[in-house]
């Protein structure tokens, strides 16, 4: 079984920060573009350093809470209006070599699970303009999940849906330090796969890489991990998905 992250991962898109940057044009506000990116993004990291992941990525509701800062009330869905909008003009890619990689997972008989801290209303038209929605087998939404990624409730939950508990017979892919990689060692996943840019590819051990994870967690979230019960256990890294090839069986 392969358990991939989506955005980052597997695709890159360019329609959310379309979104959030063009909700003051839509709505015919006077106010700075920039200002008002920093105040849906401090929505969104005020909700993640308070726990409240559900909320952090319910973009309609940042988009809302920011609005309401500068003393507009909007009931519609605005976010979504233009996320959509920005993917039909094209404001995603795939990631080189992502849809290579989920065929040849298919063709050798694996199954592939999306699991996505992202909701659904925003995640599958992405995928389905990507022509990856037909590629997996699963998409796991926080619509779907208790608690979305990092809890270790979400992986289990994952599991549960997928009816698969051997541990050994997954692997995760994914590429945000704290979501994905703290996320997965912390649900005790044993094969975690992280493409990044920031290190060389090859095996690391986590106490190579925690300097890495603590510090953007801290920096990003204020939020303090301990990484020490996990010091021994390795991690791959890759730079592009067709350096999965060599874990597939």
């Amino acid at each position: 079984m392969y358990i991939f992250d989506l955005d980052g991962t597997l695709i890159h898109n360019r329609a959310f920060r379309y979104a959030y940057k063009e909700i003051p044009k839509f709505l015919k506000i006077n106010i700075n573009p920039e200002e008002f990116e920093e105040i849906f993004l401090n929505a969104y990291y005020e909700f993640v350093k308070a726990g409240k992941l559900k909320e952090a990525f319910d973009w309609d509701l940042l988009a809302k809470i920011a609005l309401e800062k500068i003393g507009i009330n909007c009931q519609e869905d605005v976010f979504l209006k233009l996320v959509l909008k920005g993917l039909e003009m094209g404001l995603i890619e795939i990631r080189a070599y992502a849809r290579e990689i989920l065929k040849e997972i298919r063709a050798l008989g694996g199954k592939v699970i999306i699991l996505t801290n992202g909701y659904r209303k925003y995640q599958q038209p992405a995928l389905e303009k990507t022509r990856l929605l037909e590629l997996i087998h699963i998409l796991l939404t926080n619509d779907d999940l208790i608690e979305p990624k990092p809890s270790k409730k979400a992986f289990e939950q994952a599991l549960r849906i997928i009816n698969v508990y051997d541990l050994e017979s997954i692997m995760f892919i994914g590429d945000h330090p704290y979501y994905d990689i703290y996320g997965a060692l912390n649900a005790g996943i044993e094969k975690i796969v992280w493409i990044t840019d920031h290190h060389t590819k090859g095996s690391y051990l986590v106490r190579e890489l925690a300097e890495d994870i603590i510090n953007y967690a801290k920096s990003r979230y204020d939020i303090i991990l301990d990484l020490s019960k996990f010091w021994n256990k390795e991690i791959e890294i890759i730079n592009d998905l067709r350096e999965l090839k060599r874990f597939l069986r």
